[in-house]
């Protein structure tokens, strides 16, 4: 078992940098696109596969982990998992895509505020 460990060990270490660097090329290409229409449909299918490539990674690092674990003899946690790089890199990756979102825009309160002034002006008028 500890062989095994070994040899999973040494492709996690050679496949995980190539994986990380294809993952990473294909966001910067994505958010190159962003600017550009008529792209949906290919930009879906360059999400898609990045998204394949760092799962596989993901798999990688969880297979090292739990046969690392069977190795020693040990229990491997959830919190095990949880605390690999990618795991915790695409989880601040969320966390601030998702603070983005949330902010509405600026334009959208300041414009309804003014139809209500609007409309509160019209009424005293009539």
């Amino acid at each position: 078992m500890k062989q095994l460990a070994e040899c999973v060990s040494k492709a996690t270490e050679y496949f995980t940098p190539i994986l990380k660097k294809a993952s990473k090329d294909l966001k910067n290409h994505d958010d190159n696109l962003k600017e550009k229409t008529k792209l949906k449909t290919y930009r879906k299918e360059i999400k898609t596969i990045e998204q394949a490539f760092f799962n596989k990674a993901l798999a990688l690092q969880k297979i090292d982990l739990l046969i690392k674990s069977n190795a020693d003899d040990k229990i491997l946690t959830k919190e095990d998992l949880e605390d690999n790089d990618l795991h915790k890199a695409r989880k601040i990756e969320l966390k601030v895509k998702k603070k983005d979102k949330t902010q509405p825009p600026k334009f959208h309160s300041a414009s309804i505020k003014k139809e209500k002034q609007l409309k509160k002006l019209l009424r005293k008028e009539a």
